[in-house]
């Protein structure tokens, strides 16, 4: 049977102290202080309305007005010399793969 040793005075001291501040942070969180951060976050949603819009409604005004990511077809310039090599070293790898691995895989053997 083992015994674990007693705790030194620092650890308990520090034990003592965060059992202290979560207490603390815990006694904030009441009812009235949440219904409060409701409010002020409805306050701040109406506040903002108007720059909000109906993406099915609005789609083309919104590409108009804002940047929309377009999924990479028109990517901007690599300017760093170490990404363009990552990048031509991942391109290289992918024709590699595909010399080793021709004949291995043939159609029939996924019909059955």
């Amino acid at each position: 049977m083992t015994v674990k040793a007693k705790e030194s005075r620092q650890v308990e001291k520090v034990r003592r102290k965060l059992a202290k501040v979560l207490e603390e942070e815990h006694s904030h969180f009441n009812k009235e202080n949440l219904q409060n951060v409701r409010a002020s976050i409805h306050k701040w949603l109406n506040r903002h309305e108007t720059d909000r819009f109906d993406s099915a409604e609005q789609h083309v005004e919104a590409e108009e007005r804002i940047f929309t990511f377009n999924e990479n077809k028109n990517p901007s310039e690599v300017r760093s010399k170490f990404v363009l090599n990552l990048l031509n070293e991942l391109k290289n790898e992918e024709h590699e793969h595909d010399d080793t691995l021709r004949g291995r895989i043939k159609k029939s053997d996924f019909e059955s």
